[in-house]
C-alpha cells in the first residue's frame, strides 16, 4: 500500500507540475518540456508492451494478474496497453458488488457502457442510508475498475415511496366512527 500512496502523490505532484507549465508565458519552454514528456512516454510505453509480451509467452494468466493490481492497471490505462477491453473490465467489476448489493437488499440491473458514460440501474429497498451506501459503493467499485471514463451514474431504479421514508398523512388519520358503528357498540 506504501507504493500507492507514493504513486497517487507522485501523480498529483506531475499534475502540479503540468499546471504551473501551462501558465508559463514562454511557449517555447512549454512545447520543449511537452515533447520532452511525450518521447519519455514513447519509451516507457513501449518498453511496457515489450514486457507485457513477454509475460504473455510465459504465461497470459500472469498478464492478467498483474493487471489486477491496481496500480499496476492504472498505468497500463494511461498506456493504452490494459488487456481487458473497457466493458470486461466494468463488468468484472459489477459481478464483484452483486453479492454485496443482494446481501443489503439490493439488486443491479441494466447497465450501460460507452467510452465516456457508464450507467448502472441499482434497484435498492429499505432505509435511504444504505440506498445511498449501495449506490456508494456500486460507483467506487466502477470507478476502480473503469478511471478511464468521464462519467459514472448510478440510476435508483427503487420506488421513491418506499426509500424515503415518506407516510401520506391521510393514512394516518383515524376515520370517525359513524353513528351506526356507534350504536353497534353496545
Amino acid at each position: 500500500m506504501p507504493k500507492e500512496n507514493q504513486f497517487a502523490h507522485s501523480a498529483e505532484r506531475i499534475e502540479e507540475l503540468i499546471a504551473n507549465l501551462e501558465r508559463s508565458t514562454d511557449p517555447a519552454a512549454r512545447a520543449g518540456v511537452r515533447e520532452l514528456v511525450e518521447a519519455l512516454m514513447d519509451v516507457h510505453g513501449a518498453a511496457l508492451e515489450k514486457m507485457l509480451e513477454i509475460i504473455s509467452r510465459v504465461d497470459d494468466r500472469v498478464k492478467h494478474a498483474v493487471a489486477d493490481d491496481p496500480l499496476v492497471s492504472s498505468l497500463l490505462l494511461l498506456y493504452g496497453l490494459h488487456p481487458d477491453d473497457l466493458g470486461t473490465r466494468v463488468n468484472r467489476a459489477v459481478e464483484k458488488m452483486r453479492q454485496y448489493v443482494r446481501k443489503h437488499g439490493g439488486e443491479i440491473g441494466e447497465i450501460s457502457i460507452n467510452e465516456t458514460k457508464i450507467a448502472i440501474r441499482l434497484e435498492t429497498s429499505g432505509c435511504h442510508s444504505t440506498a445511498h451506501t449501495l449506490k456508494s459503493a456500486v460507483e467506487d467499485a466502477i470507478r476502480a475498475a473503469a478511471p478511464d471514463v468521464a462519467e459514472v451514474e448510478i440510476e435508483d431504479g427503487a420506488d421513491p415511496a418506499s426509500n424515503s421514508g415518506f407516510v401520506p398523512v391521510g393514512s394516518l388519520q383515524v376515520k370517525p366512527l359513524s353513528n351506526a358503528e356507534k350504536i353497534g357498540t353496545d
